[in-house]
């Protein structure tokens, strides 16, 4: 059902975002928005020409925010949850039974900017959990859930040779620092990356 779901916001254009009429306060995620905003009768959405019931909408809202908030990006990057899965395999653990503390770890040593950097000492985004279509390793376009965030522009990340190109013309070019920072804030946010 939450695939559908995902799938059905994709082919009318629409994003998880427009699930939720209003955020109510600053900071709400999508689930609290869509309790509030449903709490009284607990209805379903008509989603083209599916509908679907209160309780597939929360588990979706509820799989696909994650750790949300709406923030400014300076180089997307995306890490697929298969990749995520099988680092953590490898170690015997678990995403779900990890504290924040531990994804936050995890994610700033694959590249994400999670976490306070020894250079500015401030903390540089926040990352969402979505479904998305992304590019695989082998190359190929897969769905599936994905991290989205921002990638590390520190000088360990840049030199550690897993930095991409966008962040090494970021650290190093000013006019494209600029250029890149506005073609990041088109959909990426707004809608589920197609």
């Amino acid at each position: 059902m939450k695939n559908n779901i995902a799938v059905a916001l994709l082919e009318q254009g629409m994003c998880a975002e427009d699930l939720v009429k209003v955020y109510h306060k600053d900071g709400d995620d999508l689930v609290k928005s869509f309790k509030r905003d449903n709490e009284q009768n607990r209805r379903g959405k008509k989603i083209g020409d599916r509908y679907f019931s209160y309780e597939a909408i929360l588990e979706y809202l509820e799989k696909a925010s994650g750790y949300t908030k709406k923030t400014d990006i300076t180089i997307a990057k995306i890490i697929p949850f298969d990749n995520i899965n099988k680092h953590l395999e490898e170690q015997g653990k678990d995403w779900k039974e990890m504290s924040q503390r531990d994804k936050n770890k995890l994610l700033y040593s694959a590249g994400l900017a999670v976490m306070k950097d020894k250079e500015n000492e401030e903390v540089n985004s926040r990352y969402e959990v979505r479904e998305m279509y992304y590019r695989g390793e082998d190359n190929k376009t897969k769905y599936g859930m994905c991290v989205v965030g921002s990638e590390r522009i520190d000088k360990e990340w840049l030199q550690s040779g897993y930095a991409s190109d966008e962040a090494k013309l970021y650290d190093s070019d000013a006019t494209m620092r600029d250029q890149l920072r506005n073609m990041q804030k088109s959909e990426l946010w707004g809608c589920i990356v197609k």
